[in-house]
C-alpha cells in the first residue's frame, strides 16, 4: 500500500512539473514573440527616421547621414537592439550591394533581425561580400594588366618587324626556340600567361 501512495505522489508530481513546463514555455514564446515585435518597431522607427525624402526607401547618402551627423543617437538606438553600429552597417552595405541600389524597409528589417545575435553569421556575410568585392577587383585588374600586356606585344612586334625590314635587327636566328617563356607571352597568336 505505501507504495502505491508514492507512485500516485510521483505521478502527481510529474504532471504537474509537466503542466508547468508547458506554461512556461508557452509564456517564454509569447514573451519572445513580443520582443520581436518590439524589435520590428524599433528598427522601422530607425529606418523611417533615416528616411529623409520619406520615399520608403534608404538610400546610402541618407544611411551615411544618420551614420555621420547622429552616430550617438545611432549608438544609443543599435544598443537598445543589442546589435553594433557595425552590424546595422554591413546589414546595408549587403543589401545595397555596396550603396549602389535603395533598401526598403522590410528588406531592412528582415536584415536587422537576421544580423541580431549572430555575430558569427553576420561575420561570415560580411566576409563572403568583401570576397566578391575582392574577386571583382582583381578581375578588373587582370583584364587591365592583359590589355597593357597586348599593347606591349604589339609595340614590340612593331618594332622587331621595322626593324627586320632595315636590318634583320630583332628576327628570330633559325634554329633559336620559339616556345620559350618569354616568346610565349610576347606572341600575337598566344595567350597571356
Amino acid at each position: 500500500m505505501p507504495q502505491v501512495i508514492v507512485n500516485t505522489l510521483t505521478a502527481l508530481f510529474v504532471e504537474t512539473s509537466l503542466s508547468n513546463a508547458e506554461r512556461d514555455h508557452a509564456k517564454l514564446l509569447k514573451e519572445e514573440l513580443n520582443k520581436r515585435d518590439e524589435y520590428v518597431k524599433e528598427v522601422r522607427r530607425l529606418f523611417l527616421w533615416a528616411d529623409a525624402d520619406g520615399d520608403g526607401e534608404l538610400s546610402l547618402e541618407e544611411f551615411q547621414r544618420v551614420l555621420n551627423r547622429h552616430e550617438h543617437d545611432l549608438m544609443i538606438f543599435a544598443s537598445s537592439l543589442r546589435v553594433e553600429i557595425d552590424d546595422l552597417e554591413t546589414v546595408f552595405n549587403l543589401l545595397s550591394h555596396d550603396g549602389q541600389q535603395k533598401v526598403d524597409v522590410e528588406a531592412f528589417v528582415v536584415g536587422c533581425i537576421r544580423v541580431r545575435g549572430m555575430a558569427k553569421s553576420s561575420d561570415l556575410n560580411a566576409l563572403i561580400h568583401e570576397h566578391r568585392r575582392s574577386q571583382e577587383g582583381f578581375h578588373c585588374f587582370r583584364a587591365q594588366c592583359e590589355g597593357q600586356l597586348r599593347r606591349i606585344e604589339q609595340t614590340l612586334l612593331q618594332a622587331t618587324q621595322s626593324g627586320s625590314d632595315r636590318s634583320g635587327v630583332g628576327q628570330i636566328p633559325s634554329g633559336q626556340r620559339t616556345d620559350s617563356p618569354i616568346h610565349q607571352t610576347f606572341s600575337l597568336d598566344s595567350t597571356v600567361h
